[in-house]
């Protein structure tokens, strides 16, 4: 066969074979499309598993007309109730479909440009909604290195106007991502955005110090707070902001903090010193010297809900400023941070009991571990579940204030349906419901309880002064 022939032959061989994967994947998608109008059939107890958005088309351009499309909308159009109630009809559903692609001025790059489009296509809460919270301010931190939509999603669920709210950006993020999130801060006389960001590591003292950055900018700002709550861009809360002032206000002034003993076998990570060598922290043979004072080291998680005089506290005392310098050659600082110093006797809000997670007796997150056993519904990272639609039932009668952690890039639909049910909660408050014994008998609780009936709020700061006093004198 003459080369010419062979060009010819090659090219309608070609030909065919794109035309018959167009035939395959039309046949494919009008299967996909009927088996989801089969589903979309009620069932019995006449629940629709599908709700009625509206279709959604990348072709459009950016534009006002365009906006109301951009409703707060889950990104799968799939009713939450029944995932709530763990139906697996439902969950299967949820699996199946396929994301919902948002028109191009839906997109939060979009709409950051435009504050009154954004405060109004994602229906941030501009008025307090009731005197208890407005009369009892709360502080956030968070801390994002993955995805600006779930950040902003998370941003939208706790933002009050009478809160504030600090966002900090790792460094190691790409420049469009902080840039949503500057865009965003400067809709808000309320939030703040960290401009000195630093490549964190992870393990290091550089999740500290991110830490610390975000204390000193809350502590700046002209709200007086109550409490200080520090998350992550892949965590969701289960309160809302009013069930979480109650909560908060049933701690009688204690803080809330993972505080154990050491275990031996992690003694590792404060006996020798650790380097940063590229983005990992490295042990080597040089001892790391015990601190100056004789101080019980404890364990905990990095995360905490903490009264505003142990935040000041943390920045301020200085055996707390001589602490967190010790740390910075230490693995993994942000465990031992708050559950050590939260354990010194003049620590405002601290107490020297365990308090855990595995005895339910840390209030502020709701984890699922591959360790323990548990099913979950997303996928495992570093033995942290990364939850499906089918741990939503689960999640829903969990205690905790916030849950770890969530990935939209996993799945959506557990945080949408999240989102949508604290948004309902806001808007018809019932807090009768909850599980008051729980909050009000947790060890810490009592602790604080009796503490204030005893030596009463006057007394309190002389009460740490001389505890203080006692410590340095019997430790020093």
């Amino acid at each position: 066969m003459r080369p010419s022939n062979l060009r010819c032959f090659a090219f309608g061989l070609t030909l065919a074979l794109l035309l018959t994967l167009h035939i395959y994947h039309q046949t494919a998608k009008n299967i996909v499309s009927s088996t989801a109008s089969s589903a979309v059939k009620k069932v019995k107890g006449e629940v629709d598993y599908l709700d009625d958005g509206p279709p959604i088309s990348r072709r459009l351009k950016p534009s006002s007309s365009n906006l109301p499309q951009c409703r707060i909308m889950k990104r799968k159009n799939i009713t939450c109730q029944p995932l709530i109630q763990g139906e697996e009809r439902a969950i299967k559903l949820s699996r199946t479909l396929r994301f919902s692609e948002l028109v191009l001025p839906c997109l939060i790059l979009n709409l950051v440009k435009n504050c009154s489009n954004l405060m109004d296509v994602h229906k941030y809460m501009l008025n307090p909604m009731s005197q208890e919270e407005l009369e009892f301010p709360l502080a956030f931190t968070i801390k994002m290195h993955t995805n600006a939509d779930q950040g902003e999603q998370l941003m939208r669920t706790i933002y009050r106007p009478h809160n504030v709210y600090c966002i900090y950006v790792d460094r190691k993020t790409i420049k469009q991502f902080f840039m949503i999130m500057q865009n965003l801060g400067r809709c808000f006389d309320n939030v703040f955005v960290v401009e000195g960001r630093q490549r964190v590591t992870y393990a290091s003292i550089d999740l500290v110090h991110a830490e610390l950055e975000c204390m000193r900018v809350l502590m700046k700002s002209n709200v007086k707070w109550k409490y200080y709550i520090n998350l992550t861009g892949q965590e969701f809360p289960l309160r809302t902001n009013l069930e979480i002032v109650q909560i908060l206000k049933s701690l009688n002034g204690a803080n809330d903090v993972e505080s154990y003993n050491f275990p031996e076998a992690l003694h590792y990570r404060f006996k020798h010193k650790y380097i940063k060598v590229g983005n990992k922290m490295v042990e080597t043979n040089n001892t790391h010297p015990s601190f100056r004072y004789r101080i019980k080291m404890r364990k905990g998680s990095a995360y905490a809900m903490l009264n505003y005089d142990f935040v000041n506290f943390v920045l301020h005392d200085d055996i707390s400023e001589e602490f967190i310098s010790w740390l910075s050659e230490t693995y993994s600082p942000e465990e031992t941070l708050f559950a050590t110093l939260n354990s010194l006797p003049w620590a405002p809000g601290g107490y020297d009991i365990e308090t855990s997670e595995d005895n339910s007796t840390f209030l502020s997150r709701a984890v699922k571990w591959q360790m323990k056993g548990e099913a979950c519904g997303g996928r495992w990272v570093r033995a942290v579940c990364v939850y499906g639609p089918s741990d939503l039932s689960w999640l829903v009668k969990q205690p905790q204030i916030i849950a770890n952690k969530f990935d939209i890039n996993v799945d959506t639909t557990a945080v949408d349906c999240l989102e949508e049910r604290i948004r309902y909660r806001t808007q018809h408050p019932d807090t009768g419901g909850m599980t008051w014994s729980y909050y009000k008998g947790l060890p810490h609780v009592k602790i604080y309880q009796n503490l204030t009936q005893k030596i009463g709020t006057q007394r309190y700061s002389e009460f740490l002064a001389n505890q203080k006093h006692e410590w340095i004198r019997r430790n020093g």
